[in-house]
């Protein structure tokens, strides 16, 4: 991946997973040319790090737990009127990508996109060609006959999350991660993970 033509960009990365973030700041740097690079745990300080320096990409968790995206997504806007905002989630519901973008995002990428789709999206929404979501790539949910919340969890399923992972990633009882997985496996006709990952993808669905 080469690097992006904008150079010299501040950039600003919000979520509370540490890991992912740190992830991301050295894929970011990778694909892009920034002369600085903030990670910031939760709205507050990334507002702050936005009010000392102008941000040109702020990347930001859709979900952060004590925090309501309808209020911090719009004052991350207003904040920085002219940034490319990039809302990323780990579910893959259209309608969360058309929340994010009702609340000021440019753009919305699930979590399990691929890297190199990651890559484009942000190239082609900070060069002003951004025309769709890369959460467009996968099917809605409804059509594929899972709930929102078995979205989340075959996100999850994909990412190599064991069944305690899961759970604790979505405040839920590993009981109730094996209740759902075992309502996907009836409904997609399969018997494990490994063919319901296969099923998903089968169906577009993109998957780490």
């Amino acid at each position: 991946m080469g690097a992006c033509a904008s150079r010299g960009m501040t950039g600003v990365i919000l979520d509370d997973h540490e890991l992912f973030a740190n992830g991301l700041r050295c894929l970011l740097d990778e694909i892009l040319d920034f002369a600085t690079l903030f990670v910031c745990s939760d709205p507050d300080s990334a507002a702050s790090t936005i009010d000392r320096a102008s941000a040109d990409l702020i990347v930001t968790d859709f979900y952060i737990p004590g925090y309501c995206a309808e209020t911090f997504l719009p004052e991350l806007r207003r904040r920085a009127p002219n940034a490319v905002i990039a809302a990323v989630s780990a579910t893959l519901d259209r309608a969360d990508a058309e929340r994010a973008r009702a609340l000021g995002a440019t753009v919305f990428v699930p979590k399990s996109a691929p890297v190199d789709t990651l890559a484009q999206t942000l190239k082609d929404a900070i060069a002003g060609s951004q025309t769709a979501d890369a959460a467009d790539a996968s099917p809605p949910l409804g059509e594929l006959g899972l709930t929102p919340r078995q979205g989340d969890i075959l996100v999850k399923v994909g990412a190599g999350l064991s069944t305690k992972e899961i759970a604790r990633s979505l405040a839920v009882s590993p009981e109730t991660v094996k209740t759902h997985l075992a309502q996907m496996f009836r409904a997609c006709g399969v018997a494990n993970r490994i063919e319901l990952i296969r099923w998903a993808r089968g169906r577009g669905v993109a998957l780490a």
